[in-house]
């Protein structure tokens, strides 16, 4: 990722270097497929800088591409037992208390 796309996800974080590296390693997760071919093609443009994410995530392939993966997480957790729901959300917010406390990006 080039140090402006990394600049502008720090910005966009409004300086929280943990919620950019988040970012950025889900980028990365998609950029290696995790989200089908549609996501695996604006995380590349995105990590290599060809596109802003702003940009990525305003374009219409990507909204659509994220409606179908919302339906596909609604079935999935509505689908999850109380207690693999409660451990989801425990793990969940374990995460977003790590995300200040991250210091470096790649």
């Amino acid at each position: 990722m080039s140090d402006v796309e990394t600049s502008r996800l720090v910005d966009m974080a409004k300086g929280n270097r943990g919620l950019a590296v988040y970012v950025q390693e889900r980028l990365k997760e998609l950029a290696r497929g995790s989200g089908g071919p549609t996501a695996k093609e604006i995380a590349r443009d995105v990590l290599s800088g060809r596109v802003d994410l702003r940009e990525a995530v305003l374009s219409d392939t990507y909204a659509s591409e994220m409606r179908k993966n919302m339906v596909r997480f609604a079935h999935w957790y509505s689908d999850l037992t109380p207690e693999k729901r409660r451990r989801v959300i425990a793990d969940t917010r374990k995460q977003l208390d790590l995300l200040g406390n991250t210091k470096s990006l790649d």
